[in-house]
């Protein structure tokens, strides 16, 4: 223990001393500095933060960011000193949030932000953008955690996405709370995009919601679901916003939430490809009170455009209101679900599902413009919506229905106002929005009928209401006199062969207060290449409709688009949004008369065939030129490896067709119809098949015989051609038609006169002879000459001469392109000429056609082949001589000699041959003699000093000697001596031991220093001595013994030691030698206990021999046998139990209906509920039931006289 005492103290002193010397060293930031370039304070982010890390501020500090690209992902921890006056700002040197972009790329799943907030506070960030990189699933870009006075103003903040659009991010700014209320996050002027969420903020919870949250004027793009998500905060403002993005669930969604103000957002969903798209609800709220729904643009929702359900609100002087809103979409309008004390005033609404829809009680409805355009109810009330005020509304529906009392459909506003006792004031009229998105109106007709009520007095723009009669709906406006509007214009629709004198036909309205006379009229054909004006000699009052026929035609009869146009030219027209209607672009579809005629698409479009379903005139189609036809789709029988006849059986209706109006064929002699087709199957299971229909009904097989294309494989383009000879003088329908699982492309359609070929019938002939080819003759026609197997053109003229056995094909190309082809199979059969040279040696003789040659010359045989043509053999003999030679030769053995490229080194006969020229023999002979030669050896060995006599001479060195004399033969006779000396040894060694050691040395241990020698004998015999000079150095060893408690630790040797053990280290001494230190550890146990309680507040709780009855954490120390401590901890939650007080009065004839049962008598009554913590809800009823008192007088008196009684005179029996 006592070791252990010392080593705290050692470490004590050290952080006191580090602490010291930092404190000494530190000062808090205060000021303005400067993040990034060559001489900034900081070189980025990180130090920064680091830096108001270690040293926190004394006051406002501004960082200035010079411009550029910052990489970096930031933690911002708590920073001392910060407040809401002594607050950090970060910001670039000019209000430019494009000069410095702060993003970090990240690629651990559990730290996917670029800013982290962690318990910090008063930190702004102003003009950055903050961009993640990462394309890691679910990351965030802005993470706030249990963090207050956090703000963003000007800041793009942009999440991560790929090139298809696909959105990695999750959470652009995500806020969440566990332990502290992070209240007043700030979100200005910001810029928003990329992520499946936008702003997401969650207080700590519903009772103890976080307050002040400000999303202001901020845009947000392409956020996949919800753009602002606030959940459990008081006192926010969503205000100013464009949502202009694509959620799948809200635009704006709060769920317990108080005091929160929606006015002036704009809440139109687009997709990121930027063309809008339907969102599921607007505005959605749950569980919360006193929200403020006003000025707000909300259109194009699936669902619901405000949705409110489950809310809290009382009756208390401050109810919530949903106002001065334009609310435009698919869905329902307003709907309110138990969410009682709203009051809806000049709201205008437009739907195609119903407008309002109301199961809440204590609801005001004033003020409304409630237009259903798709047949869905403009007002449905449930059972549920008790003590509703409803009046000076405008309910309109284009469909059946107006409304919905309780479940009983009301069809018009008479029904409405008798099944619901309300809207007494209310109207039926049509409020001629300016268009289904934009809820701004003009109507003469509403003008003026609404009632003014307290505190609504400007409208959705901001313009002043009328203080006597304001306008019904979100917008206040003054009719005006002069407003002629074109309601409707008929014109000629798309088809074949349109006339010259088209019928132009329009209905025009009065919209203003002012009669109008002498109307003029405008119509215009493709940007004012004809424009005509008619003025009408009419008087037309206000709100009535006219319609005219305008006396000139319109010509419509040359193929091509007509782009219609027509307008009031009104020049005194005070409101010119309504003058003009466009019409839909006509398409005049020509008739095929004149011929050749070709269609290849370059001018993209085409005004001789129409098209049905999947049918497309692109550039990928296209087959050497700009554009082409593309067939896709179609609906499919059969599977995948279905026979024609099953798919053309399905609904044909469905298939891409391309058709004609008439082709005329009266002045052709050999129509075809010819194009190219390409089918583009990538597998097996993608096949498509190809048509042509004639007059929709009959089915054309091309000049190949195939009467349906189809592939199972994708194949390259091929020209298709169609006989339409069968056809000659009529007038016909082509359909060109498809179903094409995948695509199938086509271009260079053309109909009209084919050339005709006919090369005639197969023919064969013998080698040698000529045949002569003839296409045909037309004026203007090309030729292409081909033979199978060679993609080559052969020849380019009318006539082709053939020589060679094959399938010759000619392609015939009129001047128009129309092209014919004809085959024919040529079989040559051969006339041999077979002629043989061979050359023989003297020796030999040839076998050649039956019979045998031996003498040089020249030689012929005649046959026929089997088809009558010639086979000539010819034989040119040459006949060669041999030749033969014979060589002799000596050597000594060891020697050799190269004859005829052999090496020769024994004694023998040896023969070789060469082919002459002629390739005959030439024969070669040697005779080998070989002589010996000899080798004396000798082999010695002696030890190193010695020598030996070897003929005649000593030697000491080892080596190999020679000596030589010569033989009777010239051949050498060799002495050699092998001489070996073997060595004596003497080894000396020195060795140096530690104390604790020992040697093993020659066969012994040794650990005594002293000299050692041991001597062996060679296995040659030579001497071999070992010396061993051993040094001893001494070594240590200490033990050391210890205890501690478990939440405790012990630092010995560099180690921190906090379980039972023996452990060791080793020092090395200067003698390198071993100091062995051992430690004896002995570890008790301490305890920590943690108990979770909740209670009601009528309870308390026993714990440690105490009651405890309040909300916190509680701690109990003990000691153990050992002396640790044993901890206690209790985390108690005190739930609150309600008691509602209840007092009312009622008549002695009356009963009062209260918690389900009915009271008549005074007297306390009392009713309890369970909360969801388990604990009492105690409702008192306090009741006064008055006496009901009745007094009966009964009187006569005499006609002409009169009774006075209880203030009032009677003269009438009664």
């Amino acid at each position: 223990m006592k070791t252990k005492e010392i080593m705290k103290k050692i470490i004590q002193g050290l952080i006191l001393l580090f602490l010291f010397s930092g404190i000494t060293n530190a000062q808090p930031l205060s000021g303005n500095y400067t993040i990034g370039g060559s001489s900034a304070d900081y070189m980025d982010f990180t130090t920064a933060i680091d830096d108001l890390i270690n040293n926190g501020i004394s006051s406002a500090v501004v960082f200035t960011v010079e411009p550029g690209i910052y990489n970096e992902q930031l933690v911002i921890p708590e920073i001392e000193g910060t407040s809401e006056t002594d607050n950090i700002t970060f910001m670039p040197a000019g209000n430019d949030s494009t000069l410095v972009t702060l993003e970090y790329s990240s690629v651990s799943n559990d730290s996917t932000f670029v800013i982290r907030f962690d318990t910090a506070s008063n930190i702004s960030f102003h003009y950055i953008t903050i961009n993640s990189e990462s394309n890691l699933y679910d990351n965030i870009v802005i993470e706030i955690n249990n963090s207050s006075h956090i703000e963003f103003n000007g800041c793009r903040i942009l999440g991560s996405y790929n090139a298809n659009g696909f959105v990695y991010s999750r959470n652009l700014v995500i806020s969440e709370e566990d332990t502290y209320n992070g209240d007043q996050p700030v979100f200005r002027n910001c810029y928003l995009r990329y992520g499946f969420y936008g702003i997401v903020l969650t207080g700590t919870d519903n009772l103890n919601k976080t307050s002040g949250a400000t999303i202001e004027n901020c845009d947000f793009y392409d956020i996949v679901r919800s753009a602002i998500e606030v959940n459990n905060y008081s006192n926010l403002v969503i205000s100013g916003n464009n949502i202009l993005t694509s959620p799948d669930y809200y635009g704006i969604d709060l769920s317990y939430c108080s005091y929160a103000e929606i006015a002036d957002n704009y809440i139109l969903p687009a997709e990121i490809t930027g063309t809008v798209a339907d969102m599921n609800t607007g505005v959605n709220i749950w569980y919360s009170d006193h929200c403020y729904i006003t000025g707000n643009y909300i259109v194009n929702f699936s669902s619901y455009g405000i949705q409110l359900a489950n809310g809290n609100d009382i009756s208390d002087g401050s109810e919530p209101v949903i106002a001065n809103n334009f609310i435009a979409g698919n869905g329902i309008g307003l709907y309110i679900y138990y969410s009682p004390y709203q009051k809806i005033y000049f709201n205008s609404i437009s739907s195609a599902a119903g407008c309002l829809y109301l199961e809440a009680a204590e609801l005001e409805v004033q003020n409304n413009i409630l237009y259903s355009r798709g047949g869905g109810v403009c007002y449905a009330v449930a059972s549920a919506s008790s003590n509703l005020v409803s009046d000076f509304n405008d309910l309109y529906s284009d469909g059946p229905v107006i409304g919905s009392w309780y479940g009983t459909a009301c069809s018009d506003l008479n029904e409405w106002k008798a099944a619901s006792l309300l809207d007494g004031s209310s109207v039926n009229i049509f409020p001629d929005y300016y268009s289904d998105m934009d809820l701004h109106t003009n109507s003469v007709q509403l003008n003026d009928l609404g009632t003014p009520l307290a505190d609504f007095t400007t409208d959705i723009d901001g313009e002043n209401r009328s203080a006597t009669n304001p306008d019904i709906g979100a917008d206040e406006y003054n009719p005006v006199a002069n407003n002629i509007a074109m309601l409707e214009c008929t014109a000629s629709e798309s088809g074949c062969s349109l006339s010259d004198q088209v019928d132009i036909a329009v209905r025009i309205v009065n919209k203003g207060f002012a009669d109008q006379s002498n109307i003029p009229v405008v119509y215009s054909i493709d940007g004012g290449s004809t424009t005509i004006e008619e003025v009408i000699p009419v008087v037309l009052g206000s709100g009535d409709t006219l319609d005219y026929t305008f006396t000139n035609k319109a010509d419509y009869s040359v193929p091509g688009y007509y782009n219609f146009l027509a307008w009031t030219a009104n020049a005194g027209d005070e409101f010119h949004a309504d003058d003009t209607l466009w019409l839909e672009t006509v398409t005049s579809y020509g008739s095929i008369v004149s011929f050749t005629f070709q269609e290849n698409f370059e001018a993209g479009e085409t005004f001789y065939f129409q098209s049905q379903n999947g049918i497309e005139i692109n550039e990928e189609s296209a087959n050497n030129s700009s554009y082409g036809l593309q067939f896709i789709g179609g609906e499919f029988l059969g599977g995948a490896n279905s026979d024609s006849a099953t798919v053309w059986n399905a609904d044909e209706t469905t298939f891409p067709t391309f058709y004609t109006c008439d082709v005329d064929l009266s002045a052709l002699t050999n129509p075809v119809l010819q194009f190219d087709l390409k089918i583009t199957n990538s597998n097996f299971l993608n096949q498509s098949w190809f048509r042509v229909l004639l007059d929709d009904a009959i089915q054309l097989t091309d000049i190949e015989g195939v009467h349906s294309c189809h592939s199972q494989y994708p194949t390259s383009f091929e020209r298709k051609t169609y006989s339409l000879s069968d056809y000659i003088g009529s007038t016909i329908k082509l359909s060109l038609q498809a179903v094409a699982r995948e695509e199938i492309f086509l271009d260079n359609i053309r109909i009209g006169d084919a050339p005709i070929v006919d090369l005639g019938a197969d023919t064969v002939f013998c080698q040698g002879d000529t045949v002569t080819l003839d296409a045909g003759e037309g004026t203007g026609y090309a030729y292409y000459w081909f033979v199978d197997g060679n993609t080559d053109t052969l020849s380019t003229e009318r006539y082709y001469n053939v020589f060679e056995t094959g399938t010759y094909y000619v392609e015939v190309v009129s001047p128009e392109g129309i092209t014919s082809t004809d085959t024919i199979e040529i079989v040559v059969n051969p006339t041999y000429s077979f002629y043989e040279s061979f050359e023989i040696c003297s020796t030999d003789s040839l076998l050649w056609q039956g019979n045998y040659y031996f003498v040089q010359g020249n030689y012929l045989e005649n046959y026929l082949t089997a088809q009558g043509c010639d086979s000539i053999y010819e034989l040119d003999l040459i006949v060669n001589d041999v030749f033969y030679s014979v060589d002799y030769d000596t050597l000594c053995s060891g020697d050799s000699i190269v004859w005829h490229d052999q090496t020769l080194q024994e004694s023998g006969v040896y023969y070789d041959s060469l082919q002459t020229t002629k390739g005959c023999d030439s024969i070669f002979e040697m005779n080998l003699i070989v002589h010996p030669i000899y080798l004396i050896l000798t082999d010695s060995a002696i030890c190193e000093g010695d020598s030996v006599l070897w003929r005649g001479i000593y030697y000491n060195t080892q080596g190999v000697y020679y000596d030589s004399l010569v033989t009777d033969c010239s051949c050498d006779s060799i002495y050699m001596l092998d001489l070996v000396i073997n060595s004596a040894y003497y080894y000396n060694e020195d060795f140096t031991i530690c104390s604790i050691d020992s040697i093993f040395w020659q066969g012994s241990y040794y650990n005594q220093e002293g000299s050692y020698q041991q001597n062996y004998v060679t296995e040659q015999g030579c001497d071999s001595t070992y010396t061993m000079h051993l040094t001893v150095k001494q070594s240590y060893h200490y033990v050391e013994y210890d205890s501690i408690c478990s939440n405790d630790s012990v630092l010995w040797h560099g180690m921190l030691l906090s379980e039972t053990g023996t452990y060791y280290d080793s020092l090395i001494t200067s003698t390198s030698c071993d100091s062995v230190f051992e430690l004896q550890l002995v570890v008790f146990q301490s305890y920590n206990i943690i108990e979770d309680y909740e209670i009601c507040d009528t309870d308390s709780l026993l714990w440690q021999n105490d009651y405890y009855n309040e909300t916190g954490t509680y701690v109990a120390n003990y000691l153990t046998d050992n002396g640790c401590d044993s901890i206690f901890t209790l985390n108690l939650i005190v739930n609150p139990s309600y008691f509602y007080s209840e007092s009312d009065t009622i008549c002695g004839s009356d009963s009062l209906l209260w918690h389900g049962q009915y009271y008549n008598y005074s007297g306390v009554y009392y009713d309890s509920l369970i909360t969801s913590a388990d604990c009492d809800s105690i409702f008192q009823l306090s009741l006064q039931v008055l006496p009901y008192y009745s007094f009966l007088a009964e009187e006569e008196i005499c006609q002409g006289d009169s009774i006075y009684w209880q203030g009032n005179y009677y003269s009438e029996t009664g």
